[in-house]
């Protein structure tokens, strides 16, 4: 066998535990013969010699493990008394301190339900308040009645300390508040109501008056008809008393014959205007000087309304103006009216600018509707 060219540094022994002293030296006597020495395992008794000393060193380490044991084994006995030592004084202590740490945590939790239980209360009542809070929100859509209703019961509520407790104050704000709230909520609504009930009364008013207007006008255009298909008799008969009044045979020498503007005016003034006076003398005066310088004409039945509806105009005008002092303007008015509607002018109406007309009476309605005005507001001025 020969060294090997490194060595193996050894453990360092304190030699504390005199017990391990015997392995101790043996170990160096072994370091020193065997260290750092290179077997020739390769030969048969180099192998042999190598499996020897190895032998030693598992003997000396096995023995070296009996030795621990023996030597602990005291102590693993003392250190199992210490530890039942202690388990039975910490018994001991347990015994007296569980039943001291029961009440202390009894107390706790009894301390800790109370305030869970309070903090509950206090979230109930909170929400009591909140929901007071909250009442104008939730009636937003109802009807003025109805908040009327929700703001005399909370008016009517009265917060007390037994059910409140420390939030007794905030309760009472809250009320204070939201009745505040629900009276603004009430006079908003009822305005709300008020203007739909005036304008589904005034709808009704409209629709009324827009049924009466369609029955009156009607009437009116069936009085119309029947008035035109008169007049259009009428006028045809006229043509056939002039046509039989302009044939020689038909017209005996010295005959009387009945005017004829006199008795078409009669028809006339039934039809249209009955309160405007226009005696058959004047239709005929009217007439007979209209043929000293023009044939008769006969108008179409539009050309008479319009002089007949001129002819209120001018006699409507007449008695404005003798309200405030031309009489003798009035007259004139009136006496213009008169042969208007005799039909002294309905050749003139025929061939006037229609437009200009409109126009001209636009003029005086815009003038008429300014004056009622200017009344209007005198009389609410005065009021």
């Amino acid at each position: 066998m020969t060294e090997m060219n490194h060595t193996t540094d050894a453990a360092t022994y304190t030699g504390l535990i005199v017990e391990y002293s015997p392995v101790d030296a043996a170990i160096a006597e072994l370091r020193q013969r065997y260290a750092d020495v290179l077997f020739p395992v390769d030969t048969k008794q180099g192998m042999k010699d190598a499996k020897e000393v190895r032998s030693k060193l598992v003997k000396l380490r096995t023995g070296l493990e009996a030795v621990r044991k023996e030597i602990k084994e005291p102590a693993l006995r003392r250190t199992q008394a210490i530890d039942a030592e202690a388990k039975a004084i910490t018994a001991a202590i347990r015994a007296i301190e569980e039943p001291i740490d029961a009440q202390i945590k009894a107390e706790e939790a009894r301390i800790e339900a109370e305030k869970e239980a309070k903090a509950a209360k206090l979230a109930e009542i909170q929400a009591k308040i909140d929901g007071i809070r909250g009442l104008p929100l939730a009636v937003a859509g109802c009807t003025s009645d109805e908040i009327a209703a929700e703001r005399d019961a909370l008016d009517a509520f009265e917060p007390v300390e037994e059910v409140f407790g420390e939030l007794l104050v905030d309760c009472i704000e809250a009320k204070r508040e939201c009745i505040l709230a629900l009276c603004d909520l009430y006079n908003r609504v009822l305005k709300q109501e008020l203007a739909a009930e005036a304008v589904k009364v005034e709808a009704e008013r409209v629709a009324q008056v827009e049924r009466e207007a369609a029955a009156k006008l009607a009437e009116e255009r069936a009085a119309f008809e029947a008035e035109k298909a008169a007049y259009e008799a009428e006028k045809r008969a006229f043509e056939e008393r002039k046509a039989a009044a302009a044939a020689p045979a038909a017209v005996p020498s010295g005959a009387e014959t009945e005017p004829v503007a006199e008795g078409w005016h009669e028809d006339a003034q039934t039809l249209v205007m009955p309160e405007i006076t226009v005696t058959a003398e004047e239709a005929a005066q009217v007439f007979a000087e209209a043929e000293e310088t023009a044939p008769v004409f006969v108008a179409e039945f539009h050309i008479r309304q319009l002089a007949m509806a001129t002819a209120d105009q001018f006699h409507a005008l007449a008695a404005k103006v003798e309200l405030c002092g031309f009489s003798e303007f009035a007259d004139t008015l009136r006496g213009a009216g008169n042969q208007l509607h005799a039909g002294a002018y309905d050749a003139a109406l025929t061939n006037t600018d229609h437009e200009a007309l409109i126009a001209a009476d636009t003029l005086m309605l815009d003038a008429t509707s300014a004056a009622i005005d200017a009344l209007s507001d005198n009389q609410a001025i005065a009021a």
